[in-house]
């Protein structure tokens, strides 16, 4: 059986993984598009069909929604800067020995 074939067999047995499935594919579209006006409407369907998990995600950023929104929208991102900052906490554990599994415990 094919991967896609099988998904479909589980999607189509379970309702409630379907609605979800469809709410995760919309939401990636709202990071891919970067719009104002998808993320609202995408929360509104998120809370309304009550998945858990789901639902309680959806209402997060509705604290601060002007926020998030911004932060979705912006053209600029501290990505960089957060890659720098987490490669020198990488760099200082291991000067430390804290990086990795203890290798002689047994």
């Amino acid at each position: 059986m094919h991967d896609s074939y099988r998904r479909r067999l589980a999607l189509d047995a379970c309702p409630e993984l379907e609605q979800t499935h469809q709410l995760l594919r919309g939401y990636a579209q709202v990071l891919a598009r970067r719009t104002d006006a998808d993320l609202p409407d995408w929360i509104s369907i998120a809370c309304d069909v009550q998945l858990p998990g789901i639902t309680g995600f959806a209402r997060g950023p509705t604290a601060d929604l002007e926020a998030v929104i911004v932060g979705l929208t912006a053209h600029w991102s501290s990505g960089g800067t957060e890659d720098a900052v987490t490669h020198v906490k990488e760099i200082k554990r291991q000067l430390y020995g804290r990086a990795g599994f203890d290798r002689s415990a047994k």
